[in-house]
């Protein structure tokens, strides 16, 4: 740790968003979904969920395992996108206010 710096205390931090117009807020409903959609991939990607999908077939050369795995990764972005992307119903709600 540094010693003789001192943070600044702030208070109140406005932070806007990307379009610079309207504060971000920490949302608890967000988080929890990407914290469970963190848990649901750490369990598509551990071993009992691996082990059904390591076989020695391939669909067009690849082989299978390697498929599933690029399957859920663009899964994941892709949920990742939605749940940050588009607003829930009662934010819908309070835009239009």
């Amino acid at each position: 740790m540094l010693t003789g710096m001192v943070m600044p205390r702030v208070k109140n931090a406005l932070i806007l968003n990307s379009r610079g117009n309207q504060p971000m807020t920490f949302d608890k409903e967000k988080s929890r979904r990407l914290v469970g959609l963190f848990l649901f991939v750490v369990v598509l990607y551990n071993y009992p969920i691996l082990s059904l999908f390591n076989i020695s077939n391939t669909i067009s050369g690849i082989p299978v395992l390697y498929l599933y795995l690029f399957f859920v990764w663009i899964l994941s972005i892709v949920l990742v996108v939605i749940i940050n992307r588009y607003p829930r119903n009662n934010e819908l709600r309070d835009m239009r206010d």
